[in-house]
């Protein structure tokens, strides 16, 4: 049997020790030549002074168009172009877009435009946010797959000659769930507070009224849902009416669905007898959320 003295010991594991450090040095600076080559530059997507002019804005997927429009000081929000059933906007993620768009943010050039499929930027894979101005198209940004260490994402815009590796801050804005950008309220906030400016409700205490304000809706209901409980109103099984401090009225009228069971349709309308205007809108709540209406209203 050969024996290897223990100082040859020592010096074999004195050079590994060596030779491992040099490589990790080795990597470092190698990694470090690499960030230092890339050219980060700063951009700002929207200016704030534009924003009071921005009238729509489309988040759209291969599969789904969330559009957000302004009218009359609202902001409504309808899936797929589908106009004639809209519901009022979440107007503090809106709000949250919008400082977002006008932040500086910073991208380092990542590839040609011409290489769209690495960068997740194809028809099939690509997001887009467009802005609208006035009316007129005014940006169409394009956001592509999340980088390896999932901290960015590929982006580009119609102006960019490259694609650009961008920060991740705009991920929670890339989302076509409708969830994220109806107002949640079965009673929006944003009308009753921001449009309407109609006050407290008079005809409940204090303690249920606010109880009502905070019940959540599920999101749209269908046109075939809509058709459904407005050619069969016998499906009519509770109706509210909410007097308002500035003496207009919100009314819920909440029926069957007949498509679905253990779930309603509430038709909340707003009548603003100090503006002269109304607005109506079709959502859906489940079983439970009308035992709650119900409750409160006792």
């Amino acid at each position: 049997m050969i024996k290897i003295s223990s100082r040859k010991v020592f010096i074999l594991y004195a050079a590994i020790c060596v030779l491992l450090i040099f490589y990790l040095l080795s990597f470092n600076v190698l990694s470090g030549n690499k960030e230092h080559k890339k050219h980060y530059q700063d951009i700002q997507l929207l200016h704030e002074a534009d924003i009071s002019t921005i009238d729509q804005i489309i988040i759209q997927n291969n599969s789904t168009a969330i559009l957000l429009e302004r009218q009359n000081n609202m902001w409504l929000a309808c899936v797929d172009f589908d106009f004639e059933n809209r519901i009022p906007a979440d107007t503090t993620q809106l709000q949250k877009l919008f400082v977002n768009l006008c932040s500086k943010h910073k991208m380092a050039k990542a590839g040609n435009k011409s290489e769209v499929q690495a960068f997740g930027l194809s028809q099939d894979e690509v997001t887009v946010i467009s802005l609208y101005k006035d009316g007129q198209e005014y940006e169409h940004l394009f956001f592509g797959s999340s980088d390896f260490s999932q901290t960015g994402r590929y982006f580009t815009t119609n102006e960019l000659n490259s694609v650009f590796l961008f920060d991740s801050s705009f991920d929670n804005y890339l989302s076509v769930n409708t969830q994220v950008w109806l107002d949640p309220y079965i009673i929006s906030s944003q009308l009753k507070d921001s449009v309407f400016n109609m006050g407290d409700i008079q005809n409940l205490i204090t303690e249920s009224a606010q109880k009502l304000l905070e019940l959540r809706h599920g999101g749209f209901a269908t046109q075939a849902e809509i058709q459904a409980v407005e050619e069969n109103t016998t499906k009519q099984v509770n109706q509210l009416h909410l007097q308002m401090g500035d003496k207009s009225t919100i009314q819920l009228m909440i029926y069957n669905s007949i498509l679905t069971d253990n779930e309603y349709i509430v038709k909340t309308t707003f009548i603003s007898d100090r503006t002269g205007q109304s607005f109506s809108y079709y959502s859906k709540i489940s079983l439970w959320t009308y035992n709650k209406i119900s409750e409160i209203t006792l």
